[in-house]
This record gives C-alpha cells, structure tokens and sequence, in this order.
C-alpha cells in the first residue's frame, strides 16, 4: 500500500531528521512512491535532496537514472550514469 508505504518513509525520517544514514535511505523510498504513484518530477526532487546529503551515494544514483529513464530523460539518465 503506497500510502503506508510514504507514511512510514516520512515518520522514519522525522525520528531522527539530522541523521544522513536514516534520512537518504527513506527519502530513497518516498522517491519510488512518488513514482509508482506517476509523480517522477516529485520523485527527482526526493533523489535531489537525498544527493545533496549524501552525494555519492550509489543506491541514490541508481534511482536517479531510473527515474529519468522512465521519463524518457535518456540524456540526462546517460549523463547521471557516467558521473
């Protein structure tokens, strides 16, 4: 269930909201909620603030390029992919 799913992403988050190690992991989620949900511009904005927290962050990265791939964003997903 989606809106269980960021309810719980958005609690974690508010538990310890100065925490890297528990913030990118759930703002990770709340990305991939917002895309299964058909919102990837949200998505982007998730994975952008999780980035600038924790910028190399392989799993962050992944969703990105996902992300916009799923968009048609193949320019932008190829660029993110070789950084």
């Amino acid at each position: 269930d989606l809106v269980k799913a960021r309810r719980f992403f958005e609690m974690s988050i508010q538990l310890d909201p100065k925490n890297r190690e528990i913030v990118v992991p759930n703002l990770n989620g709340l990305a991939l909620v917002s895309l299964y949900e058909g919102q990837p511009e949200n998505a982007l904005e998730y994975l952008s603030r999780a980035s600038a927290l924790e910028k190399n962050n392989s799993i962050t990265k992944i969703n990105t390029i996902a992300v916009r791939m799923s968009g048609s964003k193949w320019n932008e997903a190829m660029r993110e992919a070789q950084e």
